[in-house]
């Protein structure tokens, strides 16, 4: 069992109180603390928030009704004829236990949003057509017998998954069988090889054996670049950048663009994304930046943050660059040119280089306890802690969990500083 905490202006203003579920926190909730009343949740068979029962008394508050693609049914009412009365409701946590965005009604997942009044995710599959032929297709189109535990691909319900008959099992061994080496063949390109080029023709060499259509191949996805997320609501004297962490692929970085644009009231949102290789490579490449010796990826970087504030012509000088930064995009950035890095306000995920004051216009960091890599850089651990400007979030209760971006404790941080955002620079209309 563990405890979500969210805090807002120093006070805690939400405590979630997680058992056992279907996983990724569906279904799991025993408990809700919201503005300092508890509440006992009750979840239907896919973990669907059914209603909220008043912890003291047992008497039902609030009740939910969900169409099977998450549509919200309040007092008869659907949730795109009744926005006011969905921003009033008491549990942020609803459709597949995940929290809703009062505003736009999109429900976050972990890795993209899902739009209920769509049946469609607002963004394409980050792991591609590994999770689905379609790539904004809420769980291959059945909700009444899959869920979504992360926004990647659908998992069957156990008590509804169709057997199938002999045939079709013998039939999709095969089809597994055969397509086994290309998977084995990508994989040792994708992750292992320590070939620079050489890994690349490997892993299309497994996209070939799987029977993959050989022009759909993304070449692209090895090379650092810019990457842009196109919003609605931007400003013209601020610019919002995120830099990606280790093991990130572009579309991952993408999919993590988009919802720091929802997060933000719909601003654009520029990735200056450093190219995943293996894992070899990677590691690699992070040891020699901690060494001070610039690499291609964040040569790039530099150039194209350099780009991208000479775009803001005459405002240039007055531009504020926020940056999301996650492990080894602190790295990253951490030796761009001083003329940038005195316009950058950035929040750091699970560090792996801190800085101490000064080193950029603004610094937060947020590191979870048990999370190992902000130790990595020891000196800037220390004058950072000193600084004060180092936040402790709570555990995950697992070393890798309280690594990763899209952990719960990191998600409720950007979601307080997307609302902050919102209310000092306005939203998209």
């Amino acid at each position: 069992m563990k405890s979500v905490l969210l805090m807002k202006e120093g006070k805690f203003v939400e405590l979630r109180v997680l058992g056992l579920g279907k996983g990724a926190e569906i279904g799991a909730a025993v408990a809700l603390e919201l503005d300092q009343k508890m509440f006992i949740p009750i979840h239907d068979h896919i973990g669907n928030v059914a209603c909220l029962l008043d912890a003291v008394s047992g008497v039902v508050v609030e009740t939910y009704r969900h169409s099977s693609f998450g549509e919200e049914m309040f007092d008869g009412r659907e949730n795109g004829e009744n926005s006011e009365t969905r921003e009033k409701a008491i549990s942020p946590w609803r459709f597949s236990s995940k929290r809703v965005d009062d505003e736009s009604g999109l429900v976050y997942f972990g890795r993209r949003y899902y739009a209920p009044e769509l049946g469609r995710w607002v963004t394409p599959d980050p792991i591609g057509r590994d999770g689905g032929p379609n790539l904004y297709a809420y769980v291959m189109n059945s909700p009444l017998t899959h869920f979504d535990l992360y926004g990647l691909f659908g998992v069957g319900n156990p008590q509804f998954a169709p057997q199938g008959n002999i045939f079709e099992r013998a039939f999709n061994f095969i089809c597994n069988l055969i397509q086994m080496p290309g998977h084995i063949v990508s994989f040792v390109g994708r992750h292992i090889l320590p070939v620079p080029y050489v890994n690349h023709l490997v892993e299309f060499g497994g996209h070939c054996l799987r029977g993959q259509n050989p022009w759909a191949y993304d070449w692209s996805q090895h090379q650092s670049g810019l990457l842009v997320h196109k919003g609605n609501n931007d400003k013209p004297d601020h610019l919002r950048v995120s830099t990606n962490g280790l093991f990130t692929a572009k579309n991952d970085h993408l999919s993590r663009m988009a919802a720091i644009s929802a997060e933000n009231g719909g601003v654009t949102v520029y990735g200056l994304h450093s190219a995943y290789n293996g894992v070899i490579l990677e590691v690699a490449e992070v040891l020699v930046q901690k060494l001070g010796i610039p690499t291609n990826a964040q040569i790039t970087a530099n150039r194209n943050m350099h780009n991208l504030l000479n775009m803001q012509g005459p405002l240039k000088g007055q531009t504020t660059v926020f940056v999301d930064a996650h492990s080894r995009g602190t790295e990253t950035i951490y030796h761009f040119d001083r003329s940038l890095r005195d316009k950058m306000d950035v929040t750091a995920f699970a560090p792996a280089r801190m800085a101490g004051k000064g080193h950029y216009k603004g610094l937060e960091n947020y590191v979870c306890p048990l999370d190992f890599v902000p130790f990595s850089s020891p000196v800037g651990y220390f004058q950072a802690v000193k600084n004060g400007n180092v936040h402790f979030l709570p555990s995950t209760g697992n070393s890798l969990m309280d690594h990763f971006y899209d952990n719960q404790s990191f998600t409720d941080v950007r979601n307080i500083k997307g609302e902050y955002y919102q209310q000092q620079f306005g939203k998209a209309a």
